[in-house]
C-alpha cells in the first residue's frame, strides 16, 4: 500500500509507502477508521491530500519498490526483520523527536525499543498480532477450575486441558515452531539473534532443544488435536485468528493472558510491523507529524491503536461486535501487545494465510513434532528446522505475500 500526502508546495508532499496486497485494501491498518484520521490530518494541514494506492502482489522485490526513483516513498511498513536485514541504513532513528517531545514513556516506547534489534527507534508499531488464550467460561465452572489469569504458567495451561481433556472435551496444545516461540523464549531458547542474522547455531542451541523437550512433555499422553474448525474448550493462538468470536454461540467465551514459563519471564512473540521514516525524504516532518496523529501521543492511545488497527484489519466485526468474548479480545489484545517482541519468523508484512506460492515456509506436521518430546529427537530436527528456515528467511524477507 502507497499512501502520498500531496499538497500545493513540495513542502506539503509526503509519500506514504507498504508492501500489501490491491484484494485486501485493509491490510495495513483499518481503512474505515483511519480514512476519518487521515480526514482529520488534511483538514488540519490545509493544502495536504492523501491518496491511497496499493501496491499489487507478485509484481517485484521490496527493494525493486524502494530503488525506484519514480517511487520514493516517505514512510514504509516494514517487519522488526526487513528493518533489521535490509533497510537498517535507509531509516531514521525517531529517538530524538521522541524524546524531545516526551512521547510514549511508558509501555509503547518500551514496545518501540524491542522492534529494533540496536535499540534504535526506527519502527512505530502498528500491527501487532500477539498469541493469547480462549476458553469456555462455563466448562472451567462445571469442573471447579480457575480462569487464566495474570501470572499464570504454562503448567497451570498444561494441568487444566488434562482436566478438560478427562471430562471429554477438546483443547488445543500448539506444537509448531511459530506458536510456541513464546514459551520457549520464556525458558530462556532463542530461534535467532536479536539482528536476526541466523537460524543455525539458535533454533537448535542446547537451550532451545531444552525448552521445547520441556514443553512437549507437559501435553498430556493421548492428546491429538481435533480436525472440527470449532472452539476448544481451551487453547491459545495468535488474536486475529479468533474470528469464531464474533458468532453468537461463543459470545460468552474468555480471553485470557499468555501463560509464561514458570521460572521465566512474561513475553508474547508476536507477529508485528511498524511504520518508519525513509532517511533520504524530504518531508520528513510532516511525516513525523502524521504519524503522531495517525497512532496518538501517548502509551494508552498508541496500545489501542494497534490492537483494534491489527484487529480491525482482519475483521472490521473486531470493533463491531457486542459480544462480551470480542470485547475480551480487544482488551487482552491491547495487553498482550505491551509485553510484545517481534516474532522471529515472521519476514514481511502479512495477513494470516499469505504465503508464497514459489517459496513455502518449513512445515511439520503435529505428528512430526509431538515426537520432539524425546531430546536426541529434538537435537536431531531441530538442526534440520535450523537450516530449512535459514534458507527460506534469508529469501522471504524481500518477497511479496500472496494469498494462495
Amino acid at each position: 500500500m502507497a499512501i502520498w500526502l500531496i499538497g500545493e508546495t513540495d513542502e506539503e508532499a509526503l509519500t506514504f509507502a507498504a508492501m500489501n496486497t490491491l484484494d485486501e485494501i485493509n491490510e495495513t491498518f483499518s481503512i474505515s477508521e483511519n480514512q476519518e484520521r487521515m480526514k482529520a490530518f488534511m483538514e488540519a494541514h490545509p493544502g495536504v491530500e492523501i491518496e491511497v494506492y496499493d501496491i499489487p502482489s507478485g509484481t517485484g522485490n521490496m527493494d525493486d519498490v524502494l530503488n525506484n526513483p519514480e517511487f520514493t516513498p516517505d514512510i514504509v511498513e516494514l517487519t522488526a526483520y526487513q528493518a533489521a536485514t535490509m533497510c537498517a541504513d535507509r531509516l531514521m532513528d525517531l529517538g530524538d523527536w521522541i524524546g524531545q517531545e516526551n512521547l510514549w514513556p511508558g509501555p509503547y516506547g518500551d514496545l518501540i525499543s524491542r522492534a529494533t534489534p540496536a535499540g534504535d527507534a526506527v519502527l512505530l508499531p502498528i500491527r501487532v498480532d500477539p498469541m493469547v488464550v480462549w476458553y469456555d467460561p462455563a466448562k472451567f465452572a462445571e469442573l471447579g477450575l480457575a480462569e487464566p489469569e495474570e501470572g499464570w504458567t504454562i503448567i497451570d495451561y498444561a494441568e487444566a486441558a488434562k482436566r478438560l481433556m478427562e471430562a471429554g472435551y477438546d483443547v488445543y496444545f500448539p506444537v509448531g515452531v511459530d506458536y510456541v516461540e513464546s514459551v520457549i523464549r520464556s525458558w530462556g531458547g532463542r530461534y535467532m539473534p536479536p539482528d536476526g542474522s541466523a537460524v543455525i547455531g539458535w533454533l537448535d542451541s542446547e537451550e532451545t532443544i531444552e525448552a521445547y523437550v520441556r514443553y512437549l512433555q507437559l501435553i498430556p499422553e493421548g492428546y491429538s488435536p481435533s480436525d472440527s474448525s470449532d472452539l476448544e474448550a481451551l487453547g491459545i493462538g495468535r488474536a486475529g485468528s479468533l474470528w469464531q468470536l464474533v458468532e453468537s454461540r461463543y459470545a460468552e467465551y474468555g480471553v485470557g493472558p499468555l501463560p509464561k514459563a514458570p521460572d521465566g519471564e512474561r513475553l508474547n512473540a508476536a507477529s508485528l510491523s511498524g511504520f518508519a521514516v525513509m532517511r533520504d525524504s524530504e518531508q520528513q516532518v510532516l511525516a513525523w507529524e502524521f504519524l503522531k496523529w495517525l497512532i496518538g501521543e501517548t502509551d494508552e492511545e498508541a496500545l489501542t491503536f494497534a490492537a483494534m488497527n491489527t484487529l480491525d484489519a482482519l475483521s472490521q466485526s473486531f470493533s463491531t461486535s457486542e459480544n462480551a468474548s470480542v470485547v475480551a479480545l480487544r482488551e487482552q489484545t491491547r495487553r498482550e501487545i505491551a509485553v510484545a517482541r517481534p516474532a522471529s519468523f515472521h519476514p514481511y508484512p502479512a495477513m494470516p494465510g499469505y504465503v508464497h506460492p514459489m517459496l513455502r515456509f518449513p512445515f511439520r506436521t503435529w505428528e512430526a513434532y509431538i515426537t520432539y518430546r524425546d531430546r536426541e529427537t529434538a537435537r536431531r530436527e531441530l538442526a534440520n528446522l535450523a537450516k530449512e528456515w535459514e534458507e527460506w528467511m534469508a529469501k522471504a524477507r524481500n518477497i511479496e505475500p500472496i494469498r494462495p
